[in-house]
């Protein structure tokens, strides 16, 4: 039971983020009001799910074993274990996060990707702590870092493609 504590803490803080923000009270289009909506719905469902207590394979395709520290188990090395699936499901995993930023905030592509860097480091850092104290049994993986970027990145950028594909 207490291997779920870290999704539960995760999950009041996207609740206090919520209340905290309060994104409504900046929309100024009902196009914009769903890609707020999908927002905080994709980052409700993704937060928590990253700490859920069940082992997410982690090496399992590159036939690795965790660089322990602590109780933690981590991957502090790039690229170690190839170019698996979850590789390239992780950058698959975050595209919806930098579409989504790109359609509300219009930002640039390196606020983009730090606003990606936050995520993922929030979220590594967290698994990595959680390692720590629960066991949680999640892999700090420096992969995901990059493979998480990559993805917010990449859908920013297949945002403002399909604008200028759209408008012509």
């Amino acid at each position: 039971m207490i291997k779920w504590m870290p999704a539960g803490i995760m999950g009041l803080l996207w609740l206090g983020g919520l209340l905290t923000v309060r994104p409504w009270r900046t929309v100024r289009s009902r196009g914009q009001a769903l890609a707020v909506l999908a927002l905080w719905g994709y980052l409700a469902v993704l937060i928590p799910l990253c700490f859920t207590p069940f082992p997410a394979h982690r090496g399992v395709w590159g036939g690795m074993a965790p660089i322990m520290v602590g109780t933690a188990p981590t991957n502090p090395i790039p690229f170690r274990g190839g170019l698996t699936p979850d590789f390239w499901l992780n950058i698959l995993m975050t595209v919806p996060f930098g579409f989504l930023l790109q359609t509300i905030y219009h930002w640039r592509w390196p606020r983009i990707l730090l606003a990606g860097l936050a995520l993922t480091c929030l979220i590594e850092g967290g698994q990595f702590i959680a390692g720590l104290t629960v066991q949680l049994n999640r892999w700090s993986d420096v992969n995901d870092i990059i493979t998480n970027v990559t993805g917010t990145v990449l859908g920013s950028l297949i945002r403002g493609l399909w604008v200028r594909f759209r408008l012509q």
